[in-house]
């Protein structure tokens, strides 16, 4: 009894453990400065922190998102990709959402990615709005332009495609149909094999929003940048998603490695910074 209720008080501690002060963006050129901490997880507890986070669920390309697939443990948020039975789907995974909403600022992130071909592992930013019924996956109808609460920017950090480790692709797409488009991307690069092993070790992806600008960060150093004022801006929540999907290397017919599985995609830390805010 004494471990399930300590256990329920450290889950449910204030993200906010670490002097905000002592945490900096990672910046190989000091172009960061003047950014203050304003909410994070360390993933530091023994469970989610459902304070501050939604579970992402239902079904979702070829996998279903369970918050029973969402853990805690190490110091780390994992998030176990499996293969087992789904309805009609025959994989399971999940992510979380971020509860609380931010928009202009410096968004970071340290995770490691699945080696398991097959899984698509991302960092990114867009509204939601949390199901209405249980099982569904409202985002989905928010990605598809249809939800009304949907009037801005989908921001993609990091999208890792698992069929080959040593790629992942940065952008942003424009959700609000302004030109008569379902959505329209702005600034999207895809790198491949020029970058790490993203499934050999943690590695930090960062976004500076601003109103003029969106700057996208690998390790501490600006890897391209886009013209922000192309498209409206909103509030906006964290992101981190890992799912099964058929994408990646058109010279190879992609699959999900079932021999590699169970698998995970691992999260260190996830960090938001704005300029003016203690």
């Amino acid at each position: 009894m004494k471990f399930t209720i300590a256990a329920t008080l450290i889950a449910t501690l204030p993200l906010l453990s670490a002097p905000a002060e002592d945490i900096k963006p990672l910046s190989a050129d000091g172009s960061l400065a003047g950014y203050s901490l304003v909410w994070h997880d360390e993933f530091d507890a023994s469970a989610v922190n459902t304070n501050e986070w939604y579970f992402r669920t239902g079904e979702r390309l070829l996998s279903l998102q369970k918050p029973e697939n969402v853990s805690v443990a190490d110091g780390m948020m994992h998030l176990a990709l499996k293969k087992e039975a789904a309805g009609k789907l025959h994989y399971t995974a999940g992510g979380l959402i971020s509860k609380r909403t931010f928009k202009y600022g410096y968004y970071e992130a340290r995770f490691r990615c699945p080696k398991a071909a097959g899984w698509h592992t991302s960092f990114w930013t867009m509204s939601y709005t949390p199901p209405k019924k249980p099982g569904e996956d409202y985002a989905q109808s928010v990605e598809s332009g249809k939800a009304k609460n949907q009037r801005a920017q989908e921001i993609d950090i990091c999208e890792q495609d698992a069929v080959n480790n040593r790629s992942y692709s940065a952008g942003v797409i424009d959700w609000s149909g302004q030109h008569g488009k379902k959505s329209e991307n702005f600034g999207r690069i895809y790198y491949r094999d020029s970058v790490p092993d993203f499934a050999a070790g943690f590695h930090v992806w960062g976004c500076e929003f601003t109103p003029a600008e969106v700057k996208f960060f690998l390790d501490g150093k600006m890897t391209h940048k886009t013209d922000a004022t192309k498209f409206p801006h909103g509030e906006q929540n964290v992101w981190l998603t890992s799912v099964a999907v058929l994408w990646g290397n058109p010279k190879k017919p992609d699959h999900v490695d079932d021999a590699a599985l169970p698998a995970s995609a691992d999260f260190d830390w996830v960090r938001v910074y704005e300029k003016g805010k203690p």
